[in-house]
């Protein structure tokens, strides 16, 4: 009689349905039920079935019924097994004080020896056989898992009351949701040498968030390879949504500081109010390649990260792009006489894509000259092989054109063929360079001009004055016979 007595006042007074189903924190709120819901059966036990969504937060609350159709998308298949939910039963006795019980958090105390239990998506959160209580609910994420954005725990009440509150809903159906955020990042390095810029585009998806819970922090973070270097003066930058909105420059701030670079983008307030819930924002910059110099390595790395706040509270979100790669190699001319034994200064060579007439300029230079011991080490080129982080696959190759040869020495006609200039090679390849030895033979005979000048006029002369002489030795010795 007493049990019955307590359980009429607590159902008429507050049932308490932790069923706010949005954006991955459901919260705990009190609704009156009408004293036709009657006493709660406390000989039964009840279930928490959980329905892990994705989306938005909403208006789509409920009291535990099943919700056709559900409310935002489906995990992924690949997530379902990463991504769990832990129930466990909190320190309160419904039938005893319902009122301590109605102001139950996710902080309040365990219930010791209660019930507690975890399951993944993928084998399915139905947590049967609940004895009559209150639960937290907390959803645990596997670390290895950075595309959702973390969730906070929420309390439930079994049983809640049935919509009408007409009475019990036993058997608890609830549809946390969070937001997946994906980020990315891509390279436009395609024939692109030592001393050009090269563009990256990072993208990263805002969470979704609503008007009580907005966006409030968005950045991107870049720590730049030590053979890039942004400058701001000189560089392109661009920030965009999906929609096609063009942020200003009043929208953003650009910072790149300390060795390695930190290039740091963060959009403003003004920015900020250009986003829409769970939308891809991209950010585009140019870096200038600067020289391997004795660098070890022929590639250059680089990935970024984008920032939010989490409109639920708690740490912000940070997810790391992949890594995107470009490939740079160093080109040695070695100039010799056509034994190969002595070196050679002085000539001169272009280097241009084979069949083409245009030269390559390598750090602002397109015209390369040997010096004393018969070399130079233009650093650096564009591997032939991989172009913006893919495969490339109609890979080009390299030639070298003599512009000038050695004083004393023939010029060299036609392309010099450079020879595999491809990541594996220039990567095995010492100092990750490829030689490429020039033999020159000498000229045999004087470089006499053709035309026109003071020269052609002497050598006329000089035949003329020959021929005259010629002439006068052949008459005196007529005159003498």
């Amino acid at each position: 009689m007493i049990k019955n007595s307590v359980a009429l006042r607590s159902a008429t007074a507050a049932a308490v349905v932790g069923l706010t189903f949005g954006l991955s924190v459901p919260v705990a709120f009190a609704q009156t039920a009408p004293v036709a819901a009657g006493n709660i059966d406390f000989a039964k036990t009840g279930s928490i079935n959980i329905h892990k969504r994705l989306g938005a937060e909403g208006q789509d609350n409920n009291s535990g019924t099943p919700m056709a159709p559900a409310p935002g998308a489906d995990l992924p298949a690949d997530l379902q097994g990463k991504v769990s939910f832990k129930v466990e039963q909190l320190d309160f006795d419904l039938a005893k004080d319902f009122a301590a019980a109605s102001k139950a958090t996710v902080d309040s105390p365990l219930k010791s020896g209660g019930y507690s239990s975890q399951k993944s998506v993928a084998e399915g959160t139905n947590f049967a056989n609940l004895p009559i209580g209150v639960y937290r609910v907390t959803e645990v994420v596997d670390p290895s898992v950075t595309t959702l954005v973390p969730s906070q725990p929420f309390v439930v009440f079994v049983p809640t009351t049935n919509p009408g509150g007409t009475g019990w809903n036993y058997d608890v159906n609830v549809y946390p949701k969070n937001s997946q955020v994906d980020v990315s990042k891509t390279v436009k390095d395609d024939d692109k040498q030592v001393g050009d810029m090269i563009s990256y585009t990072i993208t990263g998806q805002a969470p979704q968030f609503s008007k009580e819970k907005p966006l409030s922090k968005f950045w991107f973070k870049d720590t730049l390879d030590v053979r890039t270097q942004f400058d701001q003066a000189n560089a392109e930058i661009s920030v965009k949504t999906a929609s096609g909105v063009d942020l200003g420059a009043g929208d953003y701030t650009v910072a790149a500081t300390g060795t390695p670079q930190v290039l740091q983008v963060e959009l403003t307030d003004s920015g900020l109010a250009k986003v829409k819930p769970g939308e891809i924002v991209s950010l585009t910059f140019s870096v200038k390649v600067l020289p391997s110099g004795d660098a070890s390595d022929i590639d250059v790395v680089n990935n970024a990260t984008v920032i939010t706040n989490n409109p639920n509270g708690g740490s912000d979100i940070e997810n790391t792009t992949n890594d995107v790669t470009t490939y740079y190699g160093k080109l040695k001319i070695v100039k010799t006489d056509a034994n190969g034994d002595k070196p050679l200064a002085g000539a001169k060579f272009q280097v241009i894509k084979c069949g083409t007439t245009t030269p390559i300029a390598v750090n602002g230079i397109s015209e390369f000259a040997t010096g004393e011991d018969g070399t130079i080490t233009i650093d650096g080129l564009h591997v032939t092989d991989v172009a913006d982080n893919a495969t490339d696959t109609s890979p080009s190759t390299f030639c070298l054109l003599e512009t000038k040869a050695p004083e004393g020495y023939a010029k060299q006609d036609g392309e010099i063929q450079v020879g595999d200039f491809d990541s594996k090679t220039v990567e095995s390849a010492p100092e990750n360079t490829i030689s490429v030895a020039v033999k020159n033979v000498r000229s045999e005979t004087p470089n006499l001009p053709l035309t026109g000048g003071a020269g052609i006029g002497v050598l006329a002369a000089i035949g003329a004055a020959l021929v005259g002489a010629g002439a006068w030795f052949a008459r005196r010795n007529s005159n003498k016979g």
